[in-house]
């Protein structure tokens, strides 16, 4: 993962857009991995799936959506889903899943860190993409449990890994 960090105010990072969407953490603006082919590929298999179910699941996706995790705090997530109903706001708070895709220089400290920050705040669902590997992973009671699909069987929705790695 990127390393370089630059200290501003949360005020002047709202308001600036970068190349590649920064994340900001106690006062400093945090680069994020650029995304490789596999990255994109798979973010926009889930994305697709995501509005192809909409109609029956309820369930809105937002790539790459700033979410204020804590007060010194702001991440963005690779897909941010929200339920029953359209995200309201520039920058909603009622996340219902987070999924990061590791690019290839992500760091596992880093991955780690926003997950709990996540959970912290009270999202429900949480999913780790490798693309690289083809591995989906849930977050649980802080640790990552292989599973074979991004599901919520209450909203009758499962993607397979087969469909975001195709």
């Amino acid at each position: 993962m990127a390393t370089k960090a630059i200290a501003i105010p949360m005020e002047e990072y709202m308001r600036t857009s970068y190349e590649y969407d920064a994340e900001w953490v106690e006062g400093e603006v945090v680069e994020r991995s650029l995304p490789n082919n596999n990255h994109a590929n798979a973010q926009a298999n889930i994305d697709h799936g995501v509005v192809q179910s909409r109609k029956t699941s309820r369930l809105f996706s937002r790539p790459g959506l700033r979410i204020r995790v804590a007060a010194n705090r702001w991440r963005i997530p690779d897909i941010s889903i929200f339920a029953d109903r359209e995200p309201e706001g520039d920058y909603p708070s009622n996340v219902f899943s987070a999924i990061e895709i590791l690019s290839p220089d992500d760091a596992m400290a880093t991955l780690y860190d926003k997950l709990a920050e996540y959970a912290a705040m009270g999202i429900p669902y949480l999913w780790v993409v490798d693309p690289s590997h083809r591995r989906i992973q849930k977050y649980e009671d802080e640790s990552l449990i292989r599973v074979d699909a991004i599901e919520f069987p209450d909203r009758g929705f499962r993607l397979t890994s087969q469909e975001i790695f195709a």
